[in-house]
């Protein structure tokens, strides 16, 4: 199974580039690309993470996209996140591709816990090979609110 920390690239939506450092993996076949301006109001490199920082942090409402390359059959995304607890929860959405055979999206919320822990999502009957789009995706901008991720890992 291929294993990757979090990609490589990151880019927010004013197009500016920060690249991470080690721990993260360079490509291993999963991305995180330049989206439109609501996508990535804020976000930021933590010092926290797992299994060892730095990590990804968005502090308001807003997500990141990861392009996921696929072959068919059933597919697996996880990433480990960790949050503030200020309600919703975060969760990782994979958005429907009906070429793919994925006819609605697949939304997993994180656990209501302080610590991290693994999301998972099973993407059921991927009918040929492409490119799945994944939203790791914070749905408030209330006061306190943050989410960490890290740790992507696909099949």
């Amino acid at each position: 199974m291929p294993t990757l920390a979090m990609p490589t690239l990151v880019r927010p939506a004013t197009g500016y580039r920060i690249v991470l450092g080690p721990p993260y993996a360079r490509s291993v076949g999963v991305r995180l690309v330049g989206v439109p301006g609501w996508i990535v109001p804020y976000f930021r490199q933590d010092d926290d993470g797992t299994p060892a920082p730095p990590c990804l942090e968005l502090r308001q409402q807003g997500a990141f996209r990861i392009l996921w390359p696929v072959n068919p059959g059933n597919r697996v995304f996880s990433v480990w996140c960790k949050h503030s607890g200020v309600m919703p929860v975060p969760r990782v959405r994979v958005a429907a591709s009906p070429d793919l055979g994925i006819s609605a999206d697949i939304i997993v919320d994180a656990q209501n816990v302080s610590t991290w822990h693994k999301i998972t999502v099973t993407v059921p009957g991927v009918t040929k090979q492409g490119v799945l789009e994944v939203f790791l995706e914070q749905a408030t901008s209330a006061p306190g609110a943050w989410s960490r991720w890290d740790h992507v890992e696909v099949t």
